[in-house]
């Protein structure tokens, strides 16, 4: 792709607009939430929307490279969008959403959504011009994140001044028009790009580096009991507000928008608080510890949310926060032990791992919770605090701070990016 193609204004459109199809899917989860909270109050359903998430994210992983390899950037986004907003309009058309329906329509929009941030990275690597690359991806990053922000709340809003179907034709519309710009790109340049021979993959590159590097492995394992504690609170939290709502769609739909809201504000507060120690490589120690601290809080706040609401929205802006600490500790980390020349394999590897991985640890604590008698309350409660011990200083931060201090020591990074 010839970058003398496309003007600074044009590629800035691009990535405004095409970032709508992640504010898509946030609107379709809270709105798929809110649908399935009126059959069953007790938030379980709702709650297993988060499954899907990390199932799909964990399947495109598997294939991912492939379909990367194999279609354009400009096919995947004019295609990836057009079918989210088929399957939106379809939902639309429900009443009543039934599970049977809702949960493979919002895995395929997961799916499609997983494979949309990787296709908008390979066609602005190609058109922005490399000095330009750091500022230009801080945008984009600064956008997603405040459409993440701004999206379940507008959600919220509309379903609760015109209901849900409105909604998801607004949702629907949304994923249309981030597909705009990639029409226009298909239409300046042509089929050009779509000839290209697919190049042949190892699928298992990736998988086998992370298998056989002695850093990248140790650094997985402390992801996984990481994510022990932060699957479990972000599970957890549609169960401890359907628990607040008491059967009401309204509160429960309010409530959730203003928490996942709160989970992307600590996020996005985290990272201005980065970007000021962001040349500092001795921060990465910090960050690993903050990591596995906030998501401990993070989950004991959330139970005390039960009889004091405001924890709740405490609790989640500790898990923006820590999740914060978490990736740019893990990419800190993991881009200093990683060779470059297989640096991107071994990311979709271990995201497809420890996704895997959360898929599993949310589908037993939902399976834990929804044992209703006084001995499996109980034992859920148990089984939550017991997630939760991993991120202790003993278990989950070990290999991560070994590397951490390496990293740091051995100035292996120039900053924290």
């Amino acid at each position: 792709m010839q970058k003398n193609l496309w003007t600074p204004r044009f590629l800035y459109f691009v990535a405004i607009v095409s970032s709508l199809s992640s504010a898509g899917a946030a609107m379709t989860l809270l709105a798929l939430s809110s649908s399935f909270f009126v059959e069953n109050p007790e938030g379980f359903a709702s709650s297993s929307i988060q499954l899907m998430y990390y199932l799909g994210i964990g399947c495109i992983g598997f294939f991912g490279g492939g379909i990367l390899q194999k279609w354009s950037s400009v096919t995947l986004g004019i295609f990836g969008p057009l079918i989210s907003s088929l399957i939106v309009f379809y939902l639309a058309t429900f009443d009543v959403i039934p599970f049977i329906v809702g949960f493979p329509a919002i895995f395929l929009i997961f799916l499609l959504n997983g494979i949309d941030h990787p296709n908008n990275l390979r066609f602005f690597n190609e058109a922005v011009p490399e000095r330009q690359r750091l500022s230009f991806f801080s945008f984009t990053e600064s956008i997603t994140a405040i459409l993440q922000i701004i999206s379940p709340l507008l959600a919220g809003i509309i379903i609760a001044s015109v209901g849900l179907k409105a909604c998801f034709i607004i949702d629907g519309c949304t994923y249309l028009i981030s597909a705009l710009p990639w029409f226009m790109i298909k239409k300046k340049i042509g089929n050009t790009i779509d000839d290209r021979p697919p190049a042949k993959i190892n699928y298992f590159l990736g998988f086998q580096v992370l298998y056989n590097n002695p850093q990248v492995r140790g650094l997985t394992i402390s992801r996984l009991l990481n994510n022990l504690a932060y699957v479990t609170c972000t599970t957890a939290i549609p169960l401890v507000i359907a628990w607040i709502a008491n059967k009401d769609q309204e509160v429960f739909t309010f409530q959730l928008a203003i928490t996942n809201a709160l989970v992307s504000t600590g996020f996005i507060g985290a990272g201005l608080l980065g970007a000021i120690v962001s040349h500092n490589n001795n921060n990465v120690v910090l960050l690993v510890y903050l990591a596995s601290i906030l998501a401990i809080g993070a989950c004991i706040v959330l139970i005390g949310a039960i009889v004091f609401l405001p924890l709740l929205y405490l609790s989640a802006c500790m898990l923006g926060v820590g999740t914060y600490c978490f990736r740019l500790s893990g990419m800190t980390i993991g881009q200093a032990f990683t060779p470059s020349s297989v640096l991107g394999p071994v990311i979709i590897a271990g995201d497809t791992v420890v996704r895997s991985w959360s898929f599993l640890v949310s589908a037993s604590t939902l399976f834990i919770f929804e044992l209703h008698s006084l001995w499996g309350l109980s034992f859920g409660t148990l089984f939550f605090l017991v997630n939760i011990l991993p991120c202790g200083c003993i278990f989950a931060p070990k290999w991560s701070l070994t590397l951490a201090r390496k990293c740091a020591s051995d100035n292996r990074t120039d900053s924290i990016v």
